[in-house]
């Protein structure tokens, strides 16, 4: 039996570059008989929009942040010849994030959103 409640958090990137870009970030897929895949996921970002781009739905008796649930996240632009990169976030770290709580219970567990504002600054 578990006990406690599970945090959970929602992750947006506000694209104020100017840019349209895609941008990629690894998965973890849990398989049966617990083993662990981890995949890329490809998004596009248009620019001057907010996307939300994860859901980081359980963590027993914690609040899920940035650094737990991502490695890293890279930006790409698309040119004549295929993509560029042009920046990655590597490793991620929750000081770069605005956190907005949601809720949260009794315990200090609940929901929170955090959203990362990218800007071209970033792109230098």
């Amino acid at each position: 039996m578990v006990d406690g409640n599970a945090g959970n958090s929602t992750y947006y990137i506000d694209n104020q570059t100017g840019k349209d870009l895609s941008m990629t970030f690894p998965i973890q897929v849990y398989r049966a008989g617990g083993e662990v895949k981890e995949i890329d996921s490809t998004i596009a970002l248009y620019r001057n929009t907010r996307l939300r781009f994860y859901e980081d739905l359980g963590y027993w008796g914690a609040n899920p942040h940035p650094e737990m649930a991502l490695k890293f996240i890279r930006f790409y632009t698309q040119e004549n010849n295929g993509r560029k990169l042009v920046y990655t976030m590597e490793p991620v770290k929750t000081a770069y994030w605005t956190k907005n709580i949601i809720s949260r219970d009794k315990d200090g567990i609940g929901t929170t959103d955090y959203i990362f504002v990218l800007t071209p600054d970033h792109l230098k």
